[in-house]
């Protein structure tokens, strides 16, 4: 299943909107500490909070500083592992760890604590050469709306999903 990436996208919460892209082999962590690859206070929804004035963390008190960590290790292994107290649940079943084998045929939930959920997908990979002619989202579904990420720029809002690599190079 080569040209595939993980696609998380933000269904719920603070990651409403958001979407994330893990490269195969890669490993990210997710939680809400500045310090994990994918973090809530990294996300539009919660910096827009923080510029507006609002602060405090009620959104967040069921999702750890490092909440979770999830493996792509392959096109047939997705790996979540649960680091929280508060529990990670995929499809609604609360989880300590599992292995995803199906993720080609089917997608899945993933929710950390009460209120955050994703949808994990396969995705293509846009680094790699696109594929002759037109064709449907792996999914079946329309592929969803992309735009670009300025480096170290500030992104300004916008009502639409963004999608986010998350790899090496973007890790602070």
């Amino acid at each position: 299943m080569a040209g595939w990436i993980l696609h998380l996208v933000g269904l719920r919460g603070i990651v409403e909107g958001e979407d994330f892209l893990i490269a195969e082999g890669k490993s990210v962590t997710v939680g809400r500490s500045r310090a994990c690859d994918l973090s809530l206070r990294k996300c539009r929804r919660w910096v827009e909070r923080e510029k507006s004035g609002v602060s405090g963390d009620k959104e967040f008190h069921t999702v750890s500083r490092t909440h979770l960590k999830i493996t792509f290790a392959a096109a047939d292994r997705v790996e979540i592992e649960d680091l929280s107290s508060n529990g990670t649940y995929v499809d609604d079943r609360r989880v300590d760890r599992i292995i995803i084998t199906d993720l080609s045929d089917r997608t899945h939930e993933l929710t950390l604590g009460v209120e955050e959920r994703f949808r994990l997908e396969f995705a293509r990979d846009e680094k790699q050469e696109p594929p002759a002619g037109p064709g449907p989202a792996p999914s079946g579904r329309p592929a969803a709306a992309k735009r670009a990420v300025p480096r170290g720029g500030e992104m300004p809002p916008d009502p639409e999903p963004r999608r986010r690599r998350l790899d090496d190079e973007d890790r602070q």
